[in-house]
């Protein structure tokens, strides 16, 4: 019989459990925008009161320019399929409000940023939910 280290069988056991809670997150697919030419992730940081609510962290870049972008997204259900989020702390300093749907893992809205004129689109899938 094969003796396994104490170190190695307290590595094995963390890898297991970094895998497991790797895949416990919810991760957004995002593209955003007045034309969708941000792309990038939203991922949940904080749970809310239900499946898609809470505190997420955004990751984007501009399609054509590479240009990156970073802020926190608070998701709130307004009822049935219907979602409101809000955007602050903005690596661009904008701070946004989105009305959204989410149906069969697809997301589906638009919203509006202080101090720009176009309406944001946003479109997505839930690549991701924590069971």
């Amino acid at each position: 019989m094969k003796k396994i280290s104490f170190i190695a069988v307290i590595t094995m056991l963390f890898g297991i459990a970094s895998i497991s809670s790797a895949f416990a997150t919810e991760v957004w697919r995002i593209n955003e925008g007045p034309y969708l030419h941000w792309v990038g992730t939203w991922v949940k940081s904080q749970p809310g009161k239900c499946k898609h609510c809470g505190t997420y962290q955004a990751k984007m870049t501009e399609r054509t320019t590479g240009k990156a972008n970073q802020y926190t997204v608070s998701v709130f259900k307004r009822s049935g399929s219907a979602y409101s989020a809000e955007r602050t702390s903005s690596t661009d300093g904008m701070t946004c409000h989105y009305n959204f749907t989410i149906v069969n893992k697809v997301i589906n809205g638009k919203g509006s940023c202080q101090g720009f004129p176009l309406v944001v689109q946003l479109q997505g899938n839930v690549l991701s939910t924590k069971k």
